[in-house]
């Protein structure tokens, strides 16, 4: 049995989550009915010609350092042709809004490192102590590494921890069934090409950094990412390269999930994560 059927045979009925206001969401893995919705979150937070501007800004509230963006967003057919590839695994993490079913979240990995973000990375026991430069190397050599390829929070569910536990469900998984580490990045805007003219106003996607390294997240390098067109505009960005200890990570997650559980708890005398 391959590891995307048992992953979708175990997180097929999913967990269930108290949130705020009493409501649930639950966290599942991804169904082909699905993908519609997940067009519609993916739409809700990509980078486009009408909010670009606000993006670049350094004082807006929806500014890419506040809530990030994707410059380029995958149809439904690409999304299919993920699903129904092996090494994709993907959750969401499912509201209800006015009797439909919303999704919130949306959290795909892939069961292989992708070369490319660690291709010139020299491991530096600056970063890493050297029993995790061991233990690095041996889960590289056993293929135990797997890529966050990209996370993504409707706007509308921002603030309640829907990421924290979608997260903690992926990682959960992964680790019991042996993988050792993820490796991610986050996108950072370097400015814009402007009338033959390079134009510094650089961005970096503070909100996902300091959510990941409150998981452990390590950054490790600087990866280098072709130029985003929106609309007729050319950004000029980079990724910075982060590695995380999946045992770590599952760790520090249940702590924040319990921490936001409990503070649920002294503001409405109920709740908790179910």
């Amino acid at each position: 049995m391959s590891l995307r059927v048992a992953f979708h045979e175990e997180m097929c009925s999913g967990r269930k989550y108290s949130i705020s206001g009493g409501e649930e969401i639950l966290i599942r893995a991804a169904r082909f009915t699905d993908i519609p919705e997940i067009v519609c979150l993916l739409k809700s937070i990509q980078i486009t010609p009408g909010n670009l501007n606000a993006k670049l800004s350094i004082d807006n509230k929806d500014s890419f350092k506040n809530r990030g963006g994707f410059f380029q967003i995958w149809n439904a057919e690409e999304l299919s042709r993920l699903m129904h590839d092996d090494k994709n695994l993907i959750l969401v993490a499912v509201g209800n809004s006015k009797g439909k079913e919303v999704i919130y979240g949306f959290l795909w990995c892939r069961l292989s490192l992708d070369s490319i973000l660690v291709s010139d990375w020299k491991l530096d026991k600056g970063i890493l102590s050297a029993s995790q430069i061991c233990k690095y190397n041996a889960a590289l050599e056993n293929n135990l590494i797997i890529t966050a390829v990209e996370c993504a929070i409707h706007p509308n569910g921002h603030g309640v921890g829907i990421s924290y536990r979608i997260i903690y469900e992926m990682y959960n998984w992964l680790w019991k069934r042996g993988f050792l580490y993820s490796v991610l990045q986050a996108y950072r805007i370097l400015g814009e090409y402007k009338e033959g003219f390079f134009v510094k106003g650089e961005l970096p996607n503070k909100a996902s950094i300091n959510h990941i390294k409150k998981y452990g997240a390590v950054c490790i390098k600087r990866a280098f990412v072709p130029d985003q067109t929106v609309g007729n505009r050319r950004i000029k960005v980079s990724a910075d390269v982060f590695l995380l200890d999946l045992e770590n990570a599952v760790k520090k997650l249940e702590d924040l999930i319990s921490k936001i559980s409990l503070e649920k708890q002294k503001c409405s005398g109920t709740g908790g994560y179910i």
